[in-house]
């Protein structure tokens, strides 16, 4: 299962996809866009996304892929 959090406020979901972008799904109008941790649109009809929840979605790794050591290079 994806790591997933819902926006307390807006009701929209962010949930971190195996290639470490986010997908955001809009509660509001059902649109979905796709965005680094830094908050940077890639791709989808959803243009804005939160960044705090975007780095926070993106910093929570599956248990099958642990965070990087320190120093090393992230790829986006």
């Amino acid at each position: 299962m994806a790591k997933q959090f819902t926006h307390a406020a807006t009701k929209d979901v962010y949930t971190l996809r195996e290639d470490g972008l986010v997908e955001v799904t809009s509660a509001a109008t059902g649109e979905k866009g796709v965005f680094t941790e830094a908050g940077e649109h890639v791709e989808g009809d959803l243009e804005f996304a939160e960044m705090v929840l975007c780095q926070f979605v993106a910093r929570s790794y599956p248990a099958d892929r642990p965070p990087p050591a320190a120093g090393a290079t992230i790829r986006p």
